[in-house]
């Protein structure tokens, strides 16, 4: 959500300031981190170095049309729009301008360049009497440079896998959510997230592989192993639900990427979020099912003697980890699930098949499974 414009009024008094006390230091700190745009970038800061980026930052005010930059200059200042508003050009090969885009109150310019050592796309222009925050080159790259470079090529490189053009994403929209993200590193048998608990991040695996578990009861059913690219708990992110299921690390090691859902959603089209919350719900009611059926499976075999069995590769998509343990007869037309200590003679499955009602509740379709299967 934009930030009054109140708040920005009580910035630029307080950045205005030629001596600043420590509360007021903490009162730009508090300002800044509010301002959805630039949030983002000093969300993993320390305080102290939130601080010293708060006391660094600067006013400086532009006249009606008057150049801010030019497009190839060098990039030396990051901006923050306090008040009016800013013209964006760019030029045709005629050398022609024309306007790309008017940007108002809360948004960050020069971000890119400072970042990724690149001259400036753009020419800025103010369209009125505009107030802009501005933090200088050095202060940058004491303060924020090292930890917004570090491995963000490797990020970039993630999403444009994760997110192909197709999809609707833009380059700029994924650069500035590779900004966005918090890498945490985890090794086997640690809980990533638990069921039934509401996250505020959306969650991807880089590297590794997750256990996907749903408890039934006092039983614990394994559904899927996922890995590299997949989404975990994105039911919290698209329909503000708990997490429908337990994540563990099943790998020796495991690298998560971590983006604060409204860092997301806030660089997402709803075209792309109503997307991203259709596939969201296709995964859970996959997966659903499938965690239902072997619950039956594992109740059905528990009344035969607790015959230890295994559950099937229904799909090659669920890979080798789809362990629910029940043995498998394979018919062109459908899966059937039976206990493994059972001889498999024609006569010996028609009885079982009376005796536990297989065709009705054990009996998966095995085109409905490859058709729904979303990972």
């Amino acid at each position: 959500m934009p930030l009054h414009k109140r708040y920005y009024k009580i910035l630029i008094a307080l950045i205005n300031k030629t001596t600043k006390s420590q509360d007021d230091i903490n009162r730009i700190a508090d300002h800044l981190a509010k301002i959805d745009e630039f949030a983002p970038y000093i969300s993993s800061l320390s305080t102290l170095s939130l601080e010293e980026l708060a006391s660094s930052m600067k006013l400086t005010e532009f006249h009606r049309l008057e150049i801010i930059f030019l497009k190839n200059s060098y990039s030396d200042k990051l901006y923050i729009i306090a008040k009016g508003h800013v013209l964006l050009y760019d030029s045709a090969e005629n050398g022609k301008k024309f306007l790309v885009t008017t940007m108002g109150p809360g948004k960050v310019l020069g971000e890119r360049g400072l970042i990724r050592h690149l001259p400036r796309s753009l020419t800025a222009v103010s369209k009125k009497h505009t107030h802009l925050l501005t933090l200088d080159l050095s202060t940058f790259c004491c303060i924020m440079r090292n930890q917004l470079q570090s491995n963000i090529e490797e990020k970039i490189a993630f999403l444009e896998a994760k997110f192909p053009k197709s999809f609707g994403f833009k380059s700029y929209q994924k650069e500035k959510i590779a900004y966005c993200i918090d890498i945490k590193k985890y090794k086997r048998d640690d809980i990533i997230i638990e069921q039934g608990r509401l996250i505020e991040y959306l969650i991807m695996i880089h590297s590794g592989e997750c256990l996907l578990t749903k408890n039934y009861g006092y039983k614990q059913i394994k559904i899927i192993c996922l890995g590299s690219g997949c989404m975990i708990a994105d039911e919290c992110i698209f329909y503000n639900e708990p997490s429908h299921y337990t994540y563990r690390v099943v790998s020796e090691n495991a690298k998560l990427y971590f983006v604060k859902k409204q860092h997301f959603l806030l660089q997402c089209s709803q075209e792309v979020a109503n997307k991203l919350a259709t596939f969201c719900k296709a995964r859970v009611a996959t997966r659903d099912e499938m965690a239902e059926v072997a619950s039956r499976v594992v109740l059905e075999s528990n009344s035969f003697s607790n015959t230890v069995t295994k559950f099937p590769l229904a799909h090659p998509m669920l890979r080798k980890k789809f362990s629910v343990p029940y043995n498998v007869s394979q018919s062109n037309e459908s899966l059937l699930c039976v206990p493994g200590n059972f001889n498999k003679s024609k006569e010996k499955l028609i009885n079982l098949r009376k005796r536990v009602n297989l065709n009705r509740s054990l009996m998966v379709s095995r085109n409905s499974l490859s058709n729904s299967i979303l990972l």
